[in-house]
């Protein structure tokens, strides 16, 4: 997931590839991390989309885009649920 982040995830494909069902990989998964694979992959998403608001002059939508999300508002309301703060909140606070 770490390698692919920005791609769809297909859960019934990641499960194949530990040869494991995909309620066991849900389970395990949870058991080794304390997040589901969405919250997971969301979590590296948002790492990644602010690494980029603090490197990089791109606007929202582009960032949102690249670190994986369909569209920019489900990228800002995951953003403000998980960081406290919008994207260009975020921005403006930490960007020197």
């Amino acid at each position: 997931m770490q390698a692919n982040f920005r791609q769809p995830v297909e859960l019934r494909w990641l499960a194949s590839r530990v040869h494991q069902s995909l309620w066991y990989f849900l389970r395990s998964f949870k058991e080794q991390t304390g997040q589901t694979p969405h919250q997971y992959l969301l979590r590296l998403r948002i790492t990644d989309a602010q690494k980029r608001l603090l490197s990089t002059g791109k606007m929202v939508e582009e960032i949102a885009l690249e670190s994986g999300f369909a569209d920019s508002t489900s990228f800002i309301r995951c953003f403000k649920k998980m960081v406290g703060m919008t994207p260009l909140q975020y921005r403006k606070r930490y960007v020197v």
